[in-house]
């Protein structure tokens, strides 16, 4: 697998079973020794009609033997079988691994169009049902752009349309790209699948800094991210026909360093200049780092001084005496250090994720890379919204108006149908959203009866 780890020879969940071994007979009589040994001591049954041998390297008549051997079919062609709900591929992963899940989508959304629902009930089983599909495999696959855009089509189809592609076209009245934002943005907090594949690999590189790291972990960092465990993720990582797991993580590697940082051990591992500390970037004193890294004052260590007792806790920072057009960066590298101390010379330095300093999830990392920065992150009047308790129906009339998206006459008149678009309570005035529902007289009539029926003014 990778030098360094332990190689294996089967993979075992509950009663499915991988063997891996040499395309030889006398390997294929070994395992059907062993097998048979395994069937007496358990009382169990090898189902030999689910059972299948894959090989490469090695032509069809070496095939026939070991199939013989074993009482299985074999094949020598083969692109990829699947594993755990998983593909394994031979060589590259194919598009068409994706193409099982599609169909599903599109089979749960055409039993869904022979059943009325509302646009809340569709964004329910949007949310519980068909996102979900994509989560297993997207934790082990990077999912190609066009089929996440065509799943992305079939959902949003669904919303709008329903099931039933035969029936009625109707408008999408809110931009996908508003949909998928959070309920605190104005947004239906359907997940970017895209962004829901990254948080899913993310977790993959975040495994690799782990201290006790699973055994597939380990053969990932040694075959491809080698060096000390905090450091494995520094430098670029370029590996051409890496496996597909190595493609999600390649593809991930930015985004997940972006909220990487570091809590102080002994501060060994971490370096002043380059590594962000609890949350907080590294300093940007150009003339400092060039003469302290000419003195090998690099790391967080090599400016601590130490009690002369156990634990040898950290004392105080010790930057040498520096030249006098140097004074001011130093007390700012000093103010910039304030809460960062290490603990003490025996404690290791540790990897963190995200605000709250801690382990990376897959929820926070989703939030990370859709975070909008640009858009208030809890305006009032999508608080106002969520917060009472009504029928999930008229929460979605209302996003849908407060987005000014409702099919007034002015909306249709934008999307190029013919006026004239009256009110049709009053007949005076256009319908535009303003009118319809506060300066129409009999708009007017129904508030004045509702907040005088509610004892408000």
């Amino acid at each position: 697998m990778a030098r360094g780890t332990k190689d294996i020879n089967h993979a075992l969940f509950a009663d499915d079973t991988i063997l891996l071994g040499g395309a030889s007979r006398i390997i294929a009589r070994r395992f059907k020794l062993e097998m048979n040994r395994y069937c007496n001591a358990s009382g169990s049954k090898i189902n030999l009609g689910k059972s299948q041998i894959f090989g490469w390297s090695l032509n069809p008549r070496e095939m026939l033997d070991i199939s013989r051997i074993l009482d299985m079919d074999g094949a020598v062609t083969w692109d990829s079988f699947t594993y755990l709900g998983v593909p394994i591929f031979k060589s590259k992963a194919k598009k068409s691994a994706w193409t099982p899940i599609v169909e599903k989508i599109k089979r749960n959304i055409t039993h869904w169009g022979t059943i009325w629902l509302n646009l809340a009930g569709k964004v329910v089983l949007i949310k519980a049902v068909l996102n979900s599909f994509l989560l297993y495999q997207c934790t082990l696959l990077l999912a190609p752009v066009t089929v996440l855009s065509k799943i992305e089509g079939l959902i949003r189809n669904f919303l709008w349309q329903g099931g039933n592609n035969g029936g009625s076209k109707k408008f999408a009245l809110v931009s996908w790209k508003t949909i998928k934002l959070p309920w605190s943005e104005g947004g239906l907090q359907i997940r970017d699948l895209k962004s829901q594949n990254l948080a899913m690999g993310a977790k993959l590189l975040w495994n690799l800094l782990e201290p006790n790291s699973s055994w597939s972990s380990r053969v990932l960092k040694k075959k491809y991210f080698p060096g000390p465990t905090l450091r494995c993720l520094d430098g670029d990582h370029v590996v051409k026909n890496g496996s597909v797991i190595y493609n999600v993580c390649k593809k991930t590697l930015p985004y997940f360093r972006t909220a990487l940082s570091f809590i102080p051990g002994n501060g060994k591992s971490i370096s002043i200049w380059q590594d962000a500390i609890l949350g907080r970037p590294p300093p940007h004193l150009p003339r400092l780092q060039d003469w302290m890294t000419a003195n090998s004052l690099t790391t967080i260590w090599d400016i601590a001084e130490w009690e002369d007792e156990e634990p040898y806790n950290w004392s105080r920072w010790a930057l040498p005496e520096c030249p006098a057009e140097l004074k001011t960066e130093s007390t700012l590298l000093l103010h910039h250090l304030e809460g960062l101390a290490p603990i003490n010379k025996i404690r290791k330095d540790k990897c963190c994720w995200g605000r709250q300093f801690g382990k990376y999830t897959t929820a926070e990392g989703y939030h990370r890379f859709t975070a909008n920065y640009n858009v208030p992150a809890n305006p009032r009047i999508w608080n106002n919204l969520w917060k009472h308790s009504t029928l999930p129906k008229i929460d979605l009339f209302s996003w849908t108006l407060i987005h000014k998206k409702i099919l007034t006459g002015e909306n249709m008149e934008k999307r190029g149908f013919a006026g004239p678009f009256r009110c049709p309570l009053c007949a005076v005035d256009s319908e535009n959203i303003s009118h319809l529902f506060f300066k129409c007289s009999f708009a007017a009539a129904v508030w004045n009866e509702v907040l005088n029926g509610n004892n408000a003014q």
